[in-house]
């Protein structure tokens, strides 16, 4: 959400990338119960929906179109 804001602001667009990337990876480091599907209640979708709202701010409409 912070680099949906930031990505928002139009002057941010690196930093809103360095957010997704640094979200993915401590999404990935999380720990999570063994039957959760990614990292307890947040899942890959909710993430990948959350990409795609970033990049449209940032007007990359084909990569959001890809998450």
């Amino acid at each position: 959400m912070r680099a949906e804001a930031l990505a928002a602001t139009g002057y941010q667009r690196a930093g809103a990338h360095r957010l997704l990337a640094a979200a993915e990876t401590d999404l990935e480091r999380a720990d999570s119960l063994p039957e959760a599907d990614w990292t307890g209640g947040y899942r890959r979708p909710s993430y990948e929906h959350q990409i795609g709202l970033t990049l449209t701010q940032l007007g990359d409409h084909k990569g959001a179109e890809n998450h």
